[in-house]
């Protein structure tokens, strides 16, 4: 992992994120750069095996998840894989008051199916969610201080890594 003077945090972006989360967006404290990820849309450098962070863009892509028969078996490997970092989360850009209210008419599920993925998401593969809602300066606050939170916590010694994480030989 690259350290520097300026606490530069490094991020790594999935090269499959469909609508990313760029330079722009993280600023100055932050480089971003694309890769492939196994799990999940974002991590930091030098923490790709402890760290992964989720995006989902709006309850309509979480349905289209759950809701389509080819994609749900692996939404449910990639929930199973995300499950096992010590530090994750699944951050969804939207209103939570949008799911009571909604039909989900392309993948042609209930916002009462939206609902229960969600708890199962949070206590079968114990994820934390994160609904942000719509308005990006909100996204940018939050994810920002969420990457330099889990950044601070690593080199103050205060994040433990999962003994189930196989380390990179180097």
């Amino acid at each position: 992992m690259r350290i520097n003077k300026n606490k530069i945090i490094h991020i790594i972006r999935d090269d499959r994120e469909k609508n990313p989360w760029d330079q722009g967006f993280f600023g100055s404290e932050f480089t971003v750069t694309t890769q492939r990820l196994r799990t999940g849309d974002y991590t930091i450098e030098g923490m790709e095996e402890f760290v992964a962070v989720e995006k989902k863009a709006s309850w309509e892509e979480i349905a289209s998840d759950v809701g389509r028969k080819t994609y749900r078996a692996g939404f449910i490997k990639s929930l199973r894989r995300l499950g096992k970092f010590p530090v994750r989360c699944m951050i969804i850009c939207d209103d939570i008051s949008k799911v009571r209210r909604a039909q989900f008419y392309r993948s042609q599920i209930t916002s009462g199916t939206i609902v229960n993925w969600l708890i199962n998401i949070t206590m079968e593969y114990g994820i934390p969610l994160y609904c942000i809602g719509k308005n990006i300066t909100d996204h940018k606050y939050f994810v920002t201080t969420l990457f330099k939170k889990i950044y601070e916590y690593n080199f103050d010694g205060r994040l433990h890594y999962h003994k189930n994480i196989k380390r990179k030989k180097k």
